[in-house]
């Protein structure tokens, strides 16, 4: 499989197509791309506005190149020591990744984090349950697509704290806060 990802020039193209008037095929033909490509990055990359009382698609081209730019390697990599730096080191015993570019650098995870780290089989979600279960989990509250940077975050408080104090199978229908602190909060 040969993919190859849409880039600012592209970007601005397709939102400057949009403008015109063009459809999501003669934007296709015009850059050699699937229609199903510009279809999902016109999906992707908009939001429902309203003008003059009518609701228009507005396509942000810059935006999605820095929702792109943002997942590289240096900044996830950050962001996952950051983040799982603040626990004991006696629960971050193992990540599992996807196969991702932006996890290249393990090394420094398991440096940083003293753990080890996997990689999933492509296509095999199985393997990395808890994250797919807690992925359908936040669903409930959030829908697929909703960028959560937008999220109130006292309600996404509220919401996360359900999810801990909702009791799981797959540690004997214990709550994760009860598993992780125990009976002592």
């Amino acid at each position: 499989m040969n993919y190859k990802h849409i880039n600012i020039n592209e970007r601005s193209c397709i939102y400057q197509f949009l403008t015109l008037g063009m459809s999501i095929r003669g934007i296709a033909k015009a850059l050699h791309r699937s229609p199903s490509t510009i279809s999902r990055e016109i999906k992707r990359n908009s939001y429902r506005a309203w003008n003059n009382f009518k609701e228009h698609d507005r396509h942000f081209p810059v935006k999605a190149q820095e929702e792109y730019e943002d997942r590289t390697t240096k900044n996830v990599t950050l962001a996952i020591i950051e983040a799982l730096g603040k626990l004991p080191s006696e629960l971050v015993k193992t990540i599992t990744f996807d196969r991702g570019k932006e996890f290249a650098e393990y090394e420094k995870f398991e440096a940083a984090l003293g753990c080890k780290t996997y990689f999933c089989d492509p296509y095999c979600a199985w393997q990395k349950g808890t994250n797919e279960n807690t992925n359908g989990l936040l669903r409930e509250f959030y829908p697929k697509g909703i960028d959560l940077f937008e999220v109130n975050p006292e309600e996404l408080k509220k919401n996360l704290n359900l999810m801990n104090n909702r009791p799981r199978k797959c540690i004997k229908y214990k709550t994760p806060k009860e598993e992780l602190l125990g009976n002592s909060f």
